[in-house]
């Protein structure tokens, strides 16, 4: 069956319901959008989740990488200050090794996620029984016999003779993604600033080490 326009599909799944009862499946536009739009917002609050427990990991292993790095190179550290570096021009330094370590990351995961949001739509793709069209028309999955005609509520019968129309032969649901500069961009600097943040305490710990007993250190 197929509603006369968009406004009727509530009254035409009602009625429908009501002479059909459980001996056809009523499908509607407008439940399969909700059904959709319920996925996708499970999935989003899913993935910003992990993407908030990634970055805490991500600025965990940060801290602990720079750490490392200030304790291995201690000695070069009292170098430095041995030459002249001030303690700013130390904090600099380590801090731009984590602007670069989190420009790479950033790069890496921008360009995962936007593979991974083409490749989702192929999973979530299925196919109903019946069909709808883009007006919210909706129709059982078996239809009975008899020319068409029209019917009570603004409703036309399409007989088991008639032939589907073009706009409801297609039974799945197309799903676009949307992959922007601006995102790219701001998903880059959400990684550099957590890279820096996490890399504060290790800085500010290389900048105040003692250059006679750095130079000692083996």
């Amino acid at each position: 069956m197929q509603a006369t326009n968009s406004s009727t599909a509530n009254s035409v799944d009602a009625l429908l319901t009501t002479l059909y009862g459980n001996e056809a499946e009523i499908l509607s536009v407008q439940a399969i959008a909700s059904t959709v739009s319920s996925i996708l917002g499970s999935i989003t609050l899913l993935l910003g989740s992990i993407a908030g427990i990634s970055l805490v990991v991500a600025g965990i292993s940060i801290l602990s990488i720079m750490m490392v790095s200030v304790t291995e190179r201690t000695r070069e550290i009292g170098i430095l200050k041995s030459i002249g570096f001030k303690k700013r021009e130390i904090l600099t330094l380590f801090l731009s090794e984590a602007l670069i370590i989190g420009l790479i990351g950033g790069i890496a995961g921008v360009a995962i996620g936007s593979g991974g949001a083409y490749a989702l739509p192929a999973l979530l793709s299925h196919s109903s029984p019946g069909g709808t069209n883009a007006q919210g028309n909706s129709f059982p999955a078996r239809s009975t016999g008899g020319p068409q005609a029209p019917g009570a509520g603004g409703v036309f019968v399409a007989g088991g003779n008639s032939r589907p129309s073009s706009a409801s032969s297609s039974p799945s649901v197309q799903l676009t993604p949307l992959v922007s500069i601006n995102l790219a961009v701001e998903a880059i600097l959400i990684a550099i600033i957590v890279s820096i943040l996490s890399s504060l305490y290790p800085a500010w710990k290389a900048s105040t080490v003692d250059p006679i007993k750095a130079l000692r250190t083996e």
